[in-house]
């Protein structure tokens, strides 16, 4: 059967997502008490919460790494390089991070064509809760 929440159980039920992703038993029966549900009922809510936000990371991920999104000018590859000049270096790019460049890539002077770290996000680390 299918549980109708309402909006002050789904109010205090986020609340408390965003403090703990995950419930003990104990935490589980007190929330349980105060919101009149069954444990049940707040086990199924925390695993569905849980799987909701690992959809939408996913999601945010996607969105961000989509190379559909962005032009090709985006993502300049080491044969791109080699072929302006640049042979033999090797360039690394972080796969999160994308540098956009000129058009023009004879005028970038070569310190700016340095590597750069990644840049982490905290989307990005919200994988860490499942």
């Amino acid at each position: 059967m299918r549980t109708k929440f309402t909006s002050d159980q789904i109010f205090r039920l986020e609340k408390t997502f965003n403090k703990h992703k995950y419930l003990g038993a104990t935490q589980r029966r007190k929330i349980a008490e105060k919101l009149q549900l069954s444990e049940t009922q707040v086990k199924t809510w925390f695993q569905n919460r849980r799987m909701k936000l690992k959809r939408d990371v996913q999601d945010m991920r996607a969105e961000y790494l989509a190379p559909s999104l962005l032009p090709s000018l985006l993502f300049p590859t080491a044969a791109t390089f080699q072929h302006r000049g640049f042979s033999g270096q090797l360039l690394a790019f972080p796969s999160t991070a994308p540098h956009v460049y000129p058009h023009s890539m004879q005028s970038v002077p070569a310190r700016q064509l340095q590597p750069q770290p990644p840049v982490v996000r905290p989307m990005m680390l919200a994988s860490c809760y499942y």
